[in-house]
């Protein structure tokens, strides 16, 4: 066998055996993460109803008070049953969100609703299946 052909066997079999790993690892850790169980429902702080339309929900991740890192699932809606305003981050625990608060976390969101309903490219689409 030429030298090439060896070398070219062994980092096949690097990778395939890398990939092989990878694979395995992930496939441990998302069975782990089956076992957790759900998350509870998001209760309006000021009625406790879980009538609750969520505006946004995602992953944030920042510092505690100490300076280590955390993460977590948030969530802002608003109560189907009084119209309060309700989110949760840390804990799971709602709260009611100040105004300030809300508006720095959609304010951002409705700019980008803005620009997508302006781009010229979304209309010219809409045109050209019209002819």
């Amino acid at each position: 066998m030429s030298t090439p052909f060896i070398i070219a066997i062994v980092i096949g079999s690097v990778v395939l055996g890398l990939a092989g790993f990878i694979f395995v690892l992930a496939y441990v850790r998302s069975r782990r993460l089956d076992h957790l169980p759900p998350r509870p429902e998001l209760r309006c702080p000021s009625c406790n109803s879980e009538q609750i339309d969520i505006r946004t929900s995602g992953l944030w991740d920042g510092e505690d008070a100490s300076g280590r890192a955390t993460h977590g699932i948030f969530d802002y809606g608003i109560c189907k049953q009084c119209g309060s305003r309700c989110a949760r981050y840390e804990d799971d625990q709602p709260y009611m969100p100040t105004d300030e608060e809300w508006q720095s976390h959609f304010k951002p969101i409705e700019k980008w609703e803005q620009q997508a309903k302006r781009w010229p490219l979304a209309e010219e689409e809409n045109h050209d299946h019209d002819a």
